[in-house]
């Protein structure tokens, strides 16, 4: 069995502040029963009808959980809070779901269908970052009875199971998210999710314990440390000293590459990975010109950031689709197989730039959240424009929270983004830019009557061949009208001690499933076989 828990070691020994934990020299003894994961990431904000990131969304999966869920580790989406897959009307706009039996928040509240309906209309109601979502796909939700959820889509949509999924579908307790107002940072998250969140102080520390109400298997570790670092090299110190059992998100590509030579460390490559690419918002001169967009297009040098900001240990990206995904096309690579300087010459002067007026304009990077060489990409890019003569760059950076508030308000004109999926489909890698009914989300504000149609009939067939012809035509449309440049495939990582299992259950999905961490560390062999089974077991339920 596991030791118990000392709460009086949480509060004082686990609460020390980040930047001086990672400078001590002696390596912090942590009990059997918890496991500590750091980052250098942050969550933009904690409420499930705004925040739209990874880490945000990584906190709200593991104390909240959908209708739906995904099967740990995989794409595959099983039953969660329903008691089975929904019925679906022969047209397709139709999904009626069935909860299951007494279900609980985790400080008792019950949650009925009523609950859901109220939690995903709030979505909409408060108009967050999250809000075409939901408001982009259902045309209402409703509860006829205590145990029935019924949606009702705009049109059919292939993947609605996966969307269904994800973290702005949740149920939110009525104590914690009122219907009016947005609660960014909760004192506390009693959610209805395999743990609850006992305390969050952004950028130092969470304390997460299991969930007691939570109607399945209790996690394996009943607590999880989250444990906030400055920067790259703050968080590799605390990876080398044992002060963290499991680092994710994010080392830089030099701190992989070392400690994948250390003994006692373990490192496991994710599937896919992030997209990071360069987003334009279309309603902000001189970004409405399209002339402006292909330019830009035509100076981008991938293969010079992946050298420079990578040391070549990434993929240059042709498509917003990634390799691996179905129906991707080099579209980008085909139209502009940059860098051409001459042809972004020819194109700025054509827009009315010269060397005396040149195009002067601010590109904007957020510190840290993609790791250490989100700031490299800018310094190139800003090289690679600035060689047409035409193109005087301004660099600026702000901190994650601020700087995916202002996307998400259409402050920015030009600037870096990344990508992780929200549901497993090649959809999700084309409507959140493509579809003007949805990409505001995205600071993009694009428009355009063809290619909403392309994605989105793309999106409702399920027929292969369909989806190849229009996905295609969708994507030379994307790179024509340069609606963002994808720029690169970016390998993501969880290094974790010798002993500690379940780091390596990260699928495509890009989120840690905490309740499959545990440490074997000094256990048996039959103990650690034995955990190994109940994960497993775990993992196929």
């Amino acid at each position: 069995m596991m030791k118990r828990f000392l709460l009086a070691f949480s509060l004082v020994a686990l609460a020390a502040p980040m930047g001086l934990r990672a400078q001590t020299n002696r390596a912090q003894a942590t009990p059997a029963d918890t496991v500590i994961i750091g980052y250098t990431d942050s969550a933009g904000d904690l409420d499930n009808a705004d925040d739209y990131d990874n880490h945000g969304w990584e906190i709200l999966q593991n104390t909240g959980e959908g209708l739906l869920k995904y099967k740990v580790g995989t794409v595959e989406v099983e039953p969660g809070l329903a008691s089975a897959m929904p019925t679906i009307s022969t047209d397709g706009l139709t999904y009626t779901f069935t909860l299951r039996d007494g279900l609980q928040f985790a400080d008792g509240t019950p949650m009925t269908a009523q609950t859901e309906v109220d939690s995903v209309n709030r979505v909409i109601k408060l108009k967050g970052q999250v809000e075409g979502l939901v408001s982009g796909y259902i045309k209402s939700v409703a509860a006829p009875d205590a145990k029935t959820v019924v949606f009702t889509l705009l049109r059919p949509i292939g993947f609605f199971t996966s969307l269904v999924a994800t973290p702005p579908y949740f149920p939110v307790n009525p104590k914690i998210y009122t219907a009016d107002a947005l609660n960014k940072f909760p004192a506390t998250i009693d959610g209805i999710g395999k743990y609850r969140l006992v305390s969050y102080k952004p950028g130092e520390q969470g304390v997460l314990a299991a969930n007691p109400k939570y109607y399945g298997d209790q996690p394996l570790t009943k607590n999880i440390i989250l444990r906030y670092y400055t920067d790259a090299a703050q968080l590799r110190a605390g990876v080398e000293k044992g002060d963290v059992d499991v680092s994710w998100r994010a080392l830089g590509t030099a701190d992989i590459v070392a400690l994948k030579k250390e003994a006692g460390i373990n490192v496991y490559t994710v599937p896919n990975g992030r997209t990071l690419y360069i987003d334009f918002n279309h309603k902000t001169k001189p970004f409405d010109n399209a002339q402006v967009r292909q330019a830009i297009a035509y100076l981008v040098d991938r293969n010079e950031i992946i050298d420079r900001a990578y040391q070549g240990q990434v993929k240059a990206l042709y498509s917003m689709i990634p390799p691996g995904y179905p129906y991707v096309t080099d579209a980008f690579k085909k139209q502009y197989n940059s860098p051409q300087v001459d042809q972004a010459v020819t194109l700025l002067k054509a827009a009315g730039y010269t060397t005396d007026k040149p195009l002067s304009i601010d590109f904007w990077w957020p510190l840290k959240h993609y790791g250490a060489e989100a700031g490299d990409i800018a310094n190139v890019l800003k090289t690679e424009l600035e060689k047409s003569g035409l193109i005087k760059v301004n660099l600026q950076s702000a901190e994650w929270s601020t700087y995916i508030g202002a996307v998400g308000k259409g402050g920015y004109g030009f600037f870096l983004l990344g990508w992780f999926p929200d549901y497993p489909d090649t959809d999700d890698y084309m409507t959140p830019w493509a579809d003007s009914a949805v990409n505001a989300d995205e600071g993009v504000n694009y428009s355009s009557p063809a290619m909403d149609k392309l994605v989105r009939d793309a999106g409702a067939t399920a027929d292969p061949a369909k989806r190849t012809d229009l996905y295609a035509q969708a994507q030379d449309l994307y790179a024509k009208d340069v609606v963002t440049i994808p720029l690169l495939l970016v390998g993501e990582y969880t290094v974790y001690k010798a002993g500690v299992v379940g780091a390596d259950k990260v699928g495509a999905t890009i989120t840690m499933d905490y309740s499959v961490l545990a440490k074997t560390s000094g256990a048996s062999a039959t103990m650690a076989a034995t955990m190994a089974a109940t994960m497993a077991a775990t993992a196929s339920k």
